[in-house]
């Protein structure tokens, strides 16, 4: 009988263990897990005693039997005899049934007590997947930030440029103004013929400058697709989405898209760039890699155990939810059955009718699921151990990928330049605009140069203002408008027909998610819908909002790291009352013979 409890008490240590680790320090107030636990350990305990009580019960008897036995009970009579026997013998079969009752109560508890654990640790698992889908949702509004910046500050630097120019042709006036004091027609007429022909020749410089420009924009833009990826237009003018074309990029992408904290990223784009360049380089950081390679190893053990081997039977002794191979050949022995009984003649058609689509529907849908579960398990498996196979640093695909992302930072670098040189000509050939455009003033008409430069100066001051303001950021309010649309409350208020529908006041039914006039009444179109004014803000200050992305995904990519310690806490809690539970039948310590 001993043996039989024997993993009872190596519970109670593990429960014993688990309430010191548990302690909290903060609150007082108990969750209801920890109810369900303490109360839990209480009904196993009580469960023991009342156990033990029973026993003790057994041997108090037969120690009395033994007392009569040597007190010379051969005075009694045999019937006694018998009869106090036939008592011990009852009190024995009393106290197995009793120590039954307990031992399946006790398992019963124990069961809860995991069944908690469990719960907790699926409920930490839960808030770490969704943590994940938050992180790698933060990662693409990164990643659209980015874009945003690019194209923001592709604007910024073509404003600039523009207001460089201005300021270059108003300083050229000044300075063409404070050397110009006498009017000289003959000098003015020389000089404007020169400026003519030395402006032609550097617009020729400008406009090649600008071809060089554009060509290394391009050719900057062009050199992460091998592992970013593009876009570009088909012939319908559709945006269609074009992949990486090494295999890390695509592996890199992927991981992106759904496993984004395996990943370790650096920004390697050179620092003493004009032009704004952003370059990430990604790496994988093989401490995430492995949690989730285990995880989704978990996933798809846990997927193959529920849907088990074609060769499982069902069995009925079982206590545990058998596999949906097991489920199945219990619906189709029920259904087996069913047709014996219909033929002969125990029950309907329509009672064989229902085993057969109990089993047939099991069979097209739940077995089905299963089998869709395991392929879908192993082939997310697959998928990751091949991403991460590429991302190993001494592969030649990584390497590759590494070549691809200097060659992207060689094309910067060269973008870059080319932006001086161009920018270098378009100032320059301001320059010669600006002494023409005096020099003509000044042939024309007799001006006040003191003026002239003042006004000139105004001009400056205000491009100045407008560099200033260029690429600056912020939010404003916009007003968009929203078709007015039928929900749940609406409908539910709603008069009912004859067949019990909702329905507007034209007796139109109404579900929800229909568009509504102004006098709620059901239309077809957004167009004929009343319109809902909605107030937004938009960003116009994304280098702000890129900033505020990159917080938020490193405020992420930290808790994750957090929670992944709690889902492991709650994972070792579970393993250690499953472990503890697996000695329930191991044979005790040999006592002496009584």
């Amino acid at each position: 009988m001993r043996k039989k409890f024997i993993a009872v008490y190596a519970l109670m240590a593990v429960l014993a263990l688990g309430s010191t680790t548990l302690t909290s320090c903060v609150d007082d107030n108990e969750s209801a897990s920890v109810t369900a636990i303490r109360n839990a350990k209480a009904e196993q305990l009580n469960a023991l005693a009342a156990a033990s009580n029973a026993e003790a019960e057994v041997q108090k008897a037969e120690a009395l039997l033994r007392q009569a036995q040597t007190a010379q009970l051969e005075q009694q009579t045999a019937q006694e005899k018998a009869e106090f026997e036939a008592k011990i013998e009852a009190l024995k079969a009393q106290y197995e049934q009793q120590r039954q009752n307990y031992e399946q109560q006790i398992i019963q508890n124990q069961a809860l007590f995991r069944n908690t654990l469990y719960q907790n640790y699926i409920a930490a698992n839960n808030e770490l997947k969704e943590l994940e889908g938050d992180y790698i949702e933060a990662q693409l509004n990164l990643a659209s930030a980015k874009a945003g910046i690019t194209t923001a500050e592709k604007a910024a630097q073509a404003t600039i440029l523009a207001q460089d120019e201005e300021i270059a042709k108003q300083q050229a006036m000044i300075e063409a103004y404070k050397a110009l004091p006498e009017n000289s027609r003959d000098e003015l007429l020389k000089q404007i013929e020169e400026l003519t022909v030395q402006i032609s020749a550097k617009n020729a410089e400008v406009a090649l400058k600008n071809q060089a420009y554009t060509d290394a924009y391009n050719a900057y833009t062009e050199a992460d697709d091998a592992y970013e990826g593009t876009t570009k237009s088909d012939n319908a003018g559709h945006t269609v989405t074009v992949d990486p074309t090494l295999k890390t990029g695509q592996a890199i992408k992927d991981l992106r898209s759904t496993y984004g904290n395996v990943l370790s990223w650096e920004e390697v784009a050179p620092e003493d760039l004009t032009v704004s360049v952003y370059i990430y380089k990604y790496s994988l950081d093989k401490n995430q890699a492995t949690t989730t390679q285990r995880n989704l190893e978990l996933a798809l053990a846990d997927a193959e155990k529920t849907l088990g081997k074609s060769t499982d039977k069902w069995d009925e002794d079982a206590t545990e939810t058998q596999s949906l191979y097991a489920q199945l050949d219990k619906k189709k022995t029920d259904y087996e059955k069913a047709k014996k009984q219909f033929e002969d003649e125990e029950i309907t058609e329509e009672t064989l009718l229902y085993y057969q689509g109990e089993y047939y529907n099991f069979e097209k849908y739940n077995l089905a699921n299963g089998i869709e579960a395991v392929e879908t398990a192993k082939e997310n498996l697959d998928e990751f151990k091949a991403n991460i196979a590429l991302l190993d640093e001494n592969s030649e695909d990584y390497k590759a990928y590494v070549a691809a992302i200097e060659n992207t930072i060689e094309a910067a670098k060269a973008y870059d330049k080319a932006y001086e040189e161009y920018k270098l000509e378009v100032i320059a050939c301001a320059d010669l605009k600006a002494k023409k455009y005096v020099a003509e003033n000044l042939l024309i008409g007799n001006p006040d140069i003191n003026v002239k430069i003042a006004e000139c100066e105004e001009a400056i001051a205000k491009a100045e203002a407008i560099k200033a303001t260029a690429g600056k950021v912020g939010y404003e309010a916009y007003t968009y408008y929203e078709a007015k649309k039928a929900d749940q409350d609406f409908v539910n208020n709603c008069a009912l027909n004859e067949n019990n529908e909702p329905v507007d006041a034209n007796g139109r039914v109404v579900h929800v998610g229909d568009f509504l006039d102004s006098n709620n009444c059901v239309v077809d179109t957004w167009d004929e819908a009343a319109k809902i004014p909605m107030t937004g803000l938009r960003t116009i200050n994304v280098e702000a909002y890129y900033k505020e992305c990159e917080l938020e995904v490193e405020k992420l990519k930290s808790e994750i790291e957090t929670q992944k310690l709690i889902v492991a806490q709650c994972k070792a809690e579970l393993e250690a009352a499953i472990n503890s539970g697996a000695t329930d039948n191991t044979p005790a310590e040999e006592t002496p013979a009584e």
